[in-house]
Order: C-alpha cells, then structure tokens, then sequence
C-alpha cells in the first residue's frame, strides 16, 4: 500500500546545510586540482615558493563553495516556499 503527500514547506536551514556540504565537496575537488597543477610546477622546477599559492588556492575554493552553496541554499528554499510550496509542492509516493 502506498500513499501519496505532497511537501508544501522546507526547512531553510536544513536545505542551506545540504548545498553548503555540496559545496564544500565541489570546492575540495576543484581546490585539489589546483593544487595537483602547483606540485607539477614544483615538481618541474622546484621552486618552493609555488606550493604556498596552491594551498591557498585550496583552501578558498573550500571555503568559497561552503558559502555559496549555503547561500545558494537559502536562496533555493525561500523560493521554494514562497512560489512553489503551496500552490503545488513536490508529490511523492511512501511505500512502507
């Protein structure tokens, strides 16, 4: 037996948490990169100097795509809420 509901209303919050762990995974797979392309510089030519640029870039990417996702997020869940939630929702179908 299955029922039917239809989610009118998201917790801002919780969405905003979700997206920040989203982007907090996109900005440590994008700063690795990076950072894999700074130690291939360092590697090439030793310098030293190049390993500092690339673990800052790292580091930004995390944190740039910490706050854009919960922004993002937040974003997201007040339009939700107040364009879609209640005129239609998401329908979705519960089995137990």
């Amino acid at each position: 037996m299955s029922s039917v509901y239809s989610v009118k209303h998201v917790e801002i919050l919780g969405i905003a948490k979700f997206t920040a762990l989203l982007g907090f995974v996109w900005g440590l797979a994008g700063g690795v990169v990076i950072l894999g392309t700074y130690i291939m510089g360092f590697m090439e030519k030793g310098d030293t100097s190049l390993l500092g640029p690339g673990l800052t870039g790292l580091g930004l990417l995390v944190v740039y795509g910490i706050v854009g996702g919960f922004i993002g997020g937040v974003i997201l869940a007040v339009l939700y809420n107040r364009i879609l939630g209640e005129r239609h929702g998401i329908r979705m179908i519960l089995e137990p």
